[in-house]
């Protein structure tokens, strides 16, 4: 059995690197919260990075302006990954920047409101859950087939 102890015991540094390098990474939601880090991180390590979000359009800019500086491949793309066409046109154009994506991080959250659950309508829940699956589906739909 494989634990995350062990993996990390046997995967160095350059371990990743193989198999980062000349990989292409899409990654949803990635202007900010897990996906910035992940997106840097991917990209530290070989990978060309496909920055999506949706409306954070300057964090996903600096997102990006950190990995080139730093000598790694990303571009910024626009994408509400709730809507089909518009996730054909992000795979596409990340597929135009580096070539086949090869690696998808599905991290893009419908936003919810925190107000106390109590004053929540079931309306607002379906919302966030059919958006989140929206968000994990289409996405998975454009890859998979490359």
């Amino acid at each position: 059995m494989v634990t995350k102890e062990s993996y990390e015991k046997q995967t160095s540094d350059s371990d990743v690197e193989k198999m980062m390098r000349e990989s292409v990474v899409l990654i949803t939601g990635a202007s900010r919260g897990i996906g910035a880090p992940a997106a840097k991180l991917l990209a530290r390590h070989g990978a060309s990075v496909g920055v999506n979000y949706y409306a954070s359009q300057a964090a996903a800019h600096e997102v990006v302006e950190e990995i080139t500086s730093a000598g790694g491949q990303a571009l910024a793309v626009k994408a509400d990954v709730r809507e089909p066409q518009q996730v054909q046109t992000m795979v596409q154009q990340v597929t135009e920047a580096f070539g086949v994506v090869g690696t998808l991080v599905v991290n893009a959250n419908a936003s919810f409101s925190t107000a106390p659950f109590v004053e929540h309508r079931w309306e607002d829940f379906e919302a966030k859950l059919l958006g989140e699956l929206k968000g994990a589906f289409f996405p998975c739909k454009a890859v998979v087939p490359s």
